[in-house]
């Protein structure tokens, strides 16, 4: 992680090889997401926030190399990977929460961890796409962090024909119908939780080494917060005395 030992004033010298080894297995994680959520300081209030998941992959292996082990009849594992969840500012691309877990977890699974990350924050509405969809989550986030939210709603189709269920899902579901609305406007700046998902695989990479379940987490913790240092850095942002 570049940005981040360069950060540290490690880019020339590491003392021992081992010692970002150690680090990894050591550190606590509540640690690493307390930095993460350090970054906040750099985003302004009333900020528009996406919630978005990604995937990591733990190995260095292709597509086609997978394709070509199983007509081979080379018996591999299946290529697994390491899932973070991120809360991005739309306007800088600084992630202000960050979840990893090394098994396979739903979206929503994190939305408690990143509201508890995000309490005290200045924040005027909250963007997630549809797999977040639920009446219990609008009014969650709407409650603890008193902002707006705006979610797709999935529409079921019964024998009665198409039932969406919740106030707020009724909303969201005749908000988004207009192309020019407001709602729709403000909901377009969703994908740039998929941007900052790119720029952290770009500058960072895209795969986790590491095997073991604490590594992984704390390897991708890592990146995240290297990602916010490059990002502070490039927009000329600097810590106060105070913080």
């Amino acid at each position: 992680y570049p940005n981040m030992l360069r950060a540290f004033g490690l880019h020339e010298y590491i003392p021992d090889k081992t010692t970002l080894v150690r680090f990894a297995k050591a550190v606590d994680h509540g640690d690493l997401e307390a930095i993460v959520r350090t970054f906040g300081h750099f985003v302004e209030d009333q900020c528009v926030i996406a919630l978005d998941c990604t995937g990591f992959s733990n190995f260095l292996r292709s597509a086609h190399f997978v394709k070509r082990c199983k007509e081979l009849g080379m018996d591999k594992e299946p290529r697994s990977f390491t899932k973070g969840s991120f809360a991005v500012d739309t306007k800088t691309h600084i992630v202000m929460s960050a979840r990893f877990s090394a098994d396979r977890k739903h979206d929503m699974m994190f939305v408690d961890d990143h509201i508890s990350d995000l309490k005290g924050h200045d924040i005027g509405c909250m963007l997630m796409d549809k797999g977040y969809d639920s009446e219990d989550i609008h009014r969650k986030l709407r409650r603890s962090l008193g902002c707006d939210t705006i979610i797709p709603c999935r529409v079921s189709r019964g024998n009665r024909g198409c039932s969406v269920h919740g106030m707020i899902r009724n909303q969201m579901l005749e908000g988004l119908k207009d192309r020019d609305g407001e709602m729709r406007v403000k909901y377009n700046q969703r994908p740039q939780a998929e941007t900052a998902n790119f720029m952290v695989k770009a500058h960072e990479g895209s795969h986790i080494l590491s095997v073991l379940e604490h590594p992984r987490v704390t390897e991708g913790l890592c990146m995240v917060i290297a990602h916010n240092c490059k990002v502070v850095t490039d927009l000329g942002r600097m810590w106060e005395a105070s913080v």
